[in-house]
């Protein structure tokens, strides 16, 4: 089954998937949506960390970072425009970060080297190793800031957008390489340069003591050359014997009950290399060749799987589908089927009316109104929705 959204003239705050649904095959436009408090289940989290829980950031060993609660950050796209928010967490892959401007790594991000790439062995210790924090500073290259030139036509300084770059984390030891993308390609912090810190959840076989490590840190240099990586580092976050390590694990089950992450199920990402190359936007069915400064050309996905928001044992019980969560309605589409035989229909806008006629087309295509939702109640072999605004299509 496919979930595809053509057209979204707002943004959804939050999709959910239940639980026991089979697998489906996604095709979403990812870079239409939300740069910021957004949750699709399974694939993205996103929202201000001064809203975070405390107990998710001291269980990610994160301390002392009210300096960037009330700090802004910046994205533009070239439909919607400019958007501008709190400093956000985001969540996915099993990977938590934060983006804010300045040169200023935590202080408790002591194991550092200057430049893009970093190598350690993991210490012994007595203690679990839980996950490993990271953090990069990317300025500007001397001597002079970015011209406005690059700006265009546009009314938003295109040039003060600084491109996240990719991340490369190579396990020696155990032959184990993740690239990563982030969510947000590109952001605006107001100045020369910024910050990114990130926190990763590994399984238990992934990391352990002694494993030799190398991080590396490439910007694309073909669409973005004028700045470097001044600094990069990190620290290990471990199980404490103080009492807070059950109250820790409840605050990140969630996160860890999701499937497509590390020390999870990442075939949709692995590479003919043996790499896995994690990006959001690789979810989609329709994605072509990975794109990363750290993979060459010719190098594709070993095969496609379908996504399941969810790590628990597969059901055959389809149940409720998808839910997706709007700031004008609680509930604007609701899927409900076992089999669904859709395609969209041109030009036909289906309402009760014609309910009737309903088990006659091949071709369904949920179209809704502003006031009320538009209801489709059809057999098996078709398609049962609710639906407004949002026009999503549904396959099989």
């Amino acid at each position: 089954m496919l979930v595809y959204e053509e057209e979204c003239p707002f943004d959804p705050e939050k999709i959910t998937f239940d639980p026991e649904m089979s697998p489906l095959m996604l095709g979403l436009p990812l870079h239409n949506l939300a740069a910021s408090s957004i949750e699709i289940e399974g694939m993205i989290k996103i929202q201000p960390i001064a809203d975070v829980d405390e107990t998710i950031l001291c269980s990610l060993g994160w301390r002392n970072l009210e300096f960037i609660y009330k700090r802004r950050v910046g994205t533009h796209h070239h439909k919607k425009g400019a958007e501008g928010s709190q400093t956000q967490m985001y969540y996915e892959f099993g990977i938590f970060s934060t983006i804010y401007g300045g040169k200023v790594m935590p202080t408790w991000i002591r194991r550092r080297r200057k430049g893009e790439s970093i190598s350690f062995t993991i210490p012994s210790t007595p203690k679990k190793l839980r996950g490993l924090n990271l953090c990069y500073v990317r300025i500007l290259k001397p001597p002079s800031w970015m011209s406005e030139d690059q700006d265009r036509d546009s009314e938003y300084p295109l040039h003060q957008l600084i491109e996240l770059p990719d991340i490369k984390i190579s396990n020696k030891t155990k032959n184990l390489t993740w690239i990563y993308k982030h969510y947000i390609e590109r952001v605006d912090v107001g100045g020369k340069s910024l910050a990114f810190l990130s926190h990763w959840m590994f399984g238990e076989n992934e990391m352990e003591d002694g494993d030799q490590l190398t991080i590396s840190i490439k910007p694309d240099q073909f669409f973005d050359s004028d700045y470097n990586i001044r600094e990069c580092g990190v620290s290990f976050v471990y199980d404490d014997d103080d009492g807070k390590k059950e109250k820790e694990e409840e605050a990140l089950s969630y996160y860890k009950s999701w499937n497509h992450i590390i020390g999870g199920d990442l075939s949709l990402f692995h590479l003919t290399t043996g790499e896995y190359h994690i990006y959001n936007r690789d979810f989609n069915w329709y994605n072509g060749p990975p794109r990363s400064p750290f993979i060459e050309n010719g190098v594709f996905y070993k095969g496609k799987t379908r996504f399941k928001a969810f790590s628990q044992k597969k059901s055959n019980k389809h149940g409720r589908a998808l839910e997706c969560y709007t700031s004008s309605m609680a509930k604007d589409l609701l899927v409900e089927t076992d089999k669904y035989c859709a395609q969209p229909c041109e030009g036909d806008i289906l309402c009760e009316t014609c309910e009737k006629e309903l088990p006659n087309h091949n071709r369904v295509q949920a179209l809704g109104y502003p006031l009320s939702l538009a209801k489709f109640r059809l057999q098996p072999e078709t398609l049962v929705a609710e639906a407004s605004t949002m026009a999503f299509y549904i396959y099989q």
